[in-house]
């Protein structure tokens, strides 16, 4: 394809090769582009690329691609363009023609990591009624109502096991307060209170602790035996790896 008798050949066929409709014949990427266009830049500059003129047709503008010998620069035409509109258009072109190339590897890229997932259904008891996902995507946490009691599961999602933790009962209380968690499979625990300052104040469960339903007490009482005093506590509890806090109000 011939634009323009004043322009090099040299020029024609980059971007002849740069609109190739067989995806194995234009230009693999824009580095590659943006290099021919330098190159051609760097020769014209230097006259060894010539310009072909419609007013002499016997001028040659190819050089030998195979030898690699430049061919002497032919008497540019009356009107033809100079060396600087010359390079000022490559230039042009080149950034033109880059962009064109990057959007069009872009929309031929392969499916970027955030298009690849899937939907799996967590619950359909239809009593959850927060979730919340671990920022690794590796557990889910779901919130559960069920009979007037509030519980929380904790989903392994790569194992598919859970781990259940019903609310404190009664919350507040005044004497004792049960605790009560479902394991799927044997774990080591720690299920402890503290006060708002962080100060461990009694443990009430520690060690290894078989699957399925356990249930403890706490009677409002320190390690010592003491009572303690009214106010907001927190329940700990550790299992499988993972810890959660939930709040306890003791009122004598």
């Amino acid at each position: 394809m011939r634009l323009r008798n004043s322009l090099p050949i040299e020029f024609e066929q980059v971007l002849n090769k740069a609109m190739e409709k067989d995806r194995e014949l234009r230009y693999q990427s824009a580095a590659e582009m943006r290099a021919d266009l330098k190159r051609l830049k760097r020769d014209t500059s230097s006259g060894r690329v010539s310009v072909v003129s419609g007013s002499q047709p016997g001028a040659s503008a190819t050089a030998d691609s195979l030898s690699g010998l430049a061919v002497p620069q032919a008497t540019p035409a009356k009107g033809g363009l100079s060396k600087t509109l010359l390079a000022s258009a490559i230039v042009g072109i080149l950034v033109i023609l880059t962009s064109v190339f990057g959007l069009r590897s872009f929309l031929h890229s392969a499916p970027r990591p955030f298009q690849q997932f899937s939907i799996n259904q967590a619950t359909n008891t239809g009593k959850a009624t927060l979730s919340a996902i671990s920022p690794d995507g590796k557990f889910l946490l779901i919130t559960m109502r069920e009979n007037g009691l509030e519980s929380l599961w904790l989903r392994n999602l790569p194992t598919g096991s859970n781990t259940q933790v019903v609310a404190p009962s009664p919350n507040p209380f005044a004497g004792m307060v049960a605790l009560s968690y479902a394991l799927p499979r044997a774990a080591e625990v720690d299920l402890s209170v503290f006060d708002l300052m962080g100060r461990r104040v009694r443990v009430l469960e520690r060690g290894a602790e078989t699957a399925g339903t356990h249930r403890v007490e706490w009677d409002g009482r320190d390690e010592s035996g003491a009572r303690s005093r009214d106010g907001v506590y927190l329940e700990r509890m550790t299992a499988s790896g993972q810890s959660w806090t939930r709040k306890l109000v003791l009122a004598h």
